[in-house]
């Protein structure tokens, strides 16, 4: 059985994927309370997505230029980066972006350190 750690980067993904939604959903005239349960409703479903990584963790797209081992894969409108860790079982979700987003730029400019 595999275990899946999501990293804290991950869960400030997950945050700032919620402000997004709502901010938006807001724009699109629901009220802030719609808004709040419809981005809400949309992130749990991005983050309960992550249990599917372990059906079949090396399926995902690799991305050894830019780290040793780091793989993408896009489940839920949710792009999941991370590492596999075959000997322990383990997956390590470096980060979630939302399908909209550069998610190649953005995985790029975390691992160079730029905000």
């Amino acid at each position: 059985m595999w275990k899946i750690e999501v990293s804290e980067a991950a869960e400030r993904d997950l945050g700032l994927l919620f402000l997004h939604l709502a901010n938006s959903y807001v724009e699109f005239a629901s009220n802030r309370r719609e808004a709040a349960a419809q981005a809400r409703k949309h992130v749990q479903k991005v983050f309960a997505a992550r249990e599917r990584i372990a059906s079949a963790s090396m399926r995902g797209e690799r991305h050894d230029a830019w780290m040793p081992g780091l793989r993408h894969l896009i489940l839920d409108k949710g792009v999941y980066c991370y590492l596999v860790d075959e000997g322990a079982h383990g997956i390590r979700i470096l980060a979630i972006f939302f399908g909209g987003q550069d998610h190649q730029r953005c995985m790029l400019l975390r691992l160079l350190g730029s905000p």
